[in-house]
C-alpha cells in the first residue's frame, strides 16, 4: 500500500471510531431554550442600527443578524408565507435513488442507500429527532440565514453502521472564521472559545452542512436574509406608522361648539368634552340644546374607508419579498390572469428544482457518502484492478401537474418504442401507492392480485442466476405474476383449440 493509501485507510478508521460513539457529539449539545430564544431586537431598531448589525455579520458574527431574520420572519405573515412556501416545495418532493451504472454491486449499494433512506427518522430513545423530509426542510432554510447544519445520528441497522435520524442546529450557532473563511460552531453566550470549531474537519460523518450560493458574495455575506431583511424592515415600520395613523388620524374629527358669551360656563364646557370623548369610544352620548357637535372625517383616507398611501408601501415590499424567494409574485398575490400566473408557477419551479439539485447534491456526499464508504468502502477490487465505489445519485422530484402530463406522453413513447419503464418510477411520478402482497388489483386483466415476497425471491434470485439486470422486489412480483397468467392463458388456449379438434373429428 502507498502512503497515500495508509494515510486514507487510518483517516477512514478515525472517522469510524469516531462515527461509532452513539451518543451525540457532547459540544454541540441541545442550546438552554433562555439562552436560545431571551434574544429579542424588538421593533424600535432605526436603519442605522440596523446597518450595524449588518456591518457586525460582514465580518463573521452572524448571530444577530440571524436573529433579526427569525424575528422578522415570526412577524411578518407575507415573509414566512413565501419562505415556507419555498421550503415546503423541497421538502414535499418524491426522493429518488439512481444506481451509479447497471452493474450488480452498483444496485446493491442504491438498494442499501434506499432502504437505510426510508428508515431513516426518530427513533426510541429520540423521538423528537428528524426524519429525512423534515431535515430537507432545515436544509432549505439554509437559503435563507446563509448555512444550515445538522448532527446526524449514527447506529447499528441488519449489522451495519448507518445514520438512523438527524438533530438540527440553530443557524445562530455558528459564524465565519475571518482567516479561513469556513464557517464554525461557536455560541454567542459562551462555552466555545473564539472562533470557535470546524466541525466537518474535527468530526467526519457526524455532520451534514449546506452552505448554499445564494448572492455570491462570499460566505460571510450569503443568504437570502441580508436583502429580505430590509423588506421586512420597511414592512415592518410602514405598518407600526399606519397603526399609529389608524389609532389617530383615521377616527372621525369630533369637534363641539359652544356659545362664548351666553353658555361659557365650566360645567358646559366639562359636559362637551366628556360627550366627544364618549363618541371616541362608546359611539353615543346625550348633549342639551345648548352646545353643537360637529363630526368631520380626514380628508384623503376615503371617508373613512382604508384609503392610505401606507399600504402601496406595504404591498410593494410583500412583492419584493416574492420576488426574492419564489422569482416571481402572480402565485402570492392577486390579480392576475391565468396565462400570467402559470408563466409565474415555471418561474417558481424552475427556482425549486435548482434549489432541489443543490440540497440533493448535499444529502448525496454527507448523508450517502459516510455511509456508503463506511460499508462498502472507497474503492473495490475488479478483477485486478481497484476502482472507487461509486455513490448512487439521488434525485428530487416533484409531482407538478405539467410532470405527470409529461410523464404520460413519455410512457406511451416508450412502450411504443419497446423501451422498459420501472414501476416505481410511475408509482412516485403519478403519486400512486404500491400495491401491498395479496392485495387485488385493476389495470390488468392477467393480474387479479400482487404476489408474494416468496415468489418475487424466486423471480429474483432466477433473474441473478442468469445475470439479468435485477430488479426490485414490487417487480418481480409483477413479473411472476403476469408470467403466470400468460402461461395459464396459453395453456388455456391451446386446451380450447385440442377441444375444438377434438369435436371436428369427431362429427367427421
Amino acid at each position: 500500500m502507498s502512503i497515500i493509501g495508509y494515510i486514507a485507510s487510518a483517516l477512514d478508521k478515525t472517522a469510524l471510531n469516531l462515527v461509532r460513539d452513539m451518543g451525540r457529539v457532547e459540544i454541540v449539545q441541545p442550546q438552554n431554550l433562555y439562552l436560545s430564544s431571551s434574544v429579542r431586537i424588538g421593533g424600535e431598531l432605526d436603519p442605522v442600527q440596523v446597518s450595524n448589525i449588518v456591518r457586525q455579520a460582514d465580518i463573521g458574527y452572524l448571530w444577530q443578524l440571524i436573529d433579526l431574520a427569525r424575528e422578522a420572519r415570526e412577524k411578518d405573515c407575507h415573509l414566512h408565507a413565501v419562505l415556507s412556501t419555498f421550503e415546503l416545495s423541497l421538502a414535499g418532493m418524491n426522493i429518488n435513488i439512481v444506481p451509479a451504472s447497471d452493474d450488480d454491486f452498483d444496485k446493491e449499494v442504491a438498494a442499501f442507500v434506499e432502504e437505510m433512506l426510508e428508515q431513516f427518522g426518530p427513533y426510541p430513545e429520540n423521538e423528537q429527532s428528524c426524519d429525512l423530509y423534515t431535515l430537507i426542510q432545515h436544509l432549505a432554510g439554509g437559503f435563507y440565514y446563509s448555512h444550515s447544519v445538522a448532527e446526524l445520528i449514527w447506529g447499528y441497522r441488519d449489522q451495519k453502521l448507518v445514520p438512523i435520524a438527524a438533530e438540527p442546529i440553530q443557524p445562530r450557532r455558528f459564524l465565519v472564521e475571518p482567516t479561513s473563511n469556513r464557517l464554525h460552531f461557536w455560541d454567542p453566550q459562551g462555552g466555545i472559545v473564539y472562533p470557535g470549531i470546524n466541525l466537518k474537519a474535527i468530526y467526519p460523518y457526524r455532520f451534514i452542512q449546506f452552505e448554499p450560493i445564494v448572492l455570491g458574495n462570499g460566505r460571510a455575506r450569503e443568504g437570502l436574509m441580508r436583502p429580505l431583511i430590509w423588506a421586512a424592515m420597511f414592512r415592518n415600520w410602514a405598518f407600526r406608522d399606519w397603526m399609529s395613523l389608524a389609532e389617530l388620524a383615521w377616527k372621525p374629527w369630533r369637534i363641539g361648539y359652544y356659545d362664548k358669551e351666553e353658555y361659557a360656563s365650566t360645567a358646559d364646557i366639562q359636559g362637551l368634552i366628556n360627550a366627544v370623548n364618549l363618541l371616541s369610544t362608546n359611539g353615543g352620548t346625550v348633549l342639551p340644546k345648548t352646545v353643537e357637535l360637529d363630526i368631520q372625517w380626514p380628508k384623503g383616507t376615503n371617508s373613512g374607508k382604508g384609503g392610505s398611501a401606507h399600504r402601496e408601501l406595504v404591498d410593494f415590499m410583500a412583492s419584493e419579498m416574492s420576488k426574492a424567494v419564489l422569482g416571481q409574485t402572480q402565485t402570492t398575490d392577486n390579480g392576475s390572469s391565468l396565462s400570467q400566473a402559470r408563466v409565474h408557477q415555471e418561474v417558481r419551479h424552475d427556482r425549486r428544482d435548482s434549489a432541489a439539485r443543490a440540497i440533493a447534491a448535499a444529502l448525496q456526499l454527507q448523508l450517502v457518502g459516510p455511509a456508503v464508504w463506511l460499508n462498502y468502502g472507497k474503492t473495490r477490487k475488479v478483477g485486478k484492478k481497484e476502482i472507487d465505489v461509486r455513490l448512487p445519485q439521488i434525485r428530487l422530484t416533484a409531482n407538478d401537474t405539467n410532470d405527470a402530463e409529461m410523464a404520460t406522453v413519455l410512457v406511451k413513447l416508450c412502450k411504443d418504442l419497446g423501451l422498459p419503464v420501472p414501476v416505481r418510477w410511475l408509482y412516485d411520478t403519478f403519486g400512486i401507492p404500491a400495491p401491498k402482497p395479496g392485495e387485488q388489483v385493476i389495470g390488468n386483466p392477467l393480474l387479479l392480485r400482487v404476489p408474494t415476497e416468496e415468489e418475487a425471491k424466486q423471480v429474483e434470485a432466477r433473474r441473478r442466476r442468469l445475470r439479468v439486470s435485477t430488479v426490485t422486489a414490487e417487480e418481480a412480483r409483477l413479473i411472476l405474476a403476469e408470467q403466470e397468467a400468460l402461461a395459464q392463458a396459453e395453456q388455456a388456449a391451446i386446451e380450447a383449440r385440442q377441444g375444438r379438434s377434438t369435436s371436428r373429428r369427431f362429427f367427421e
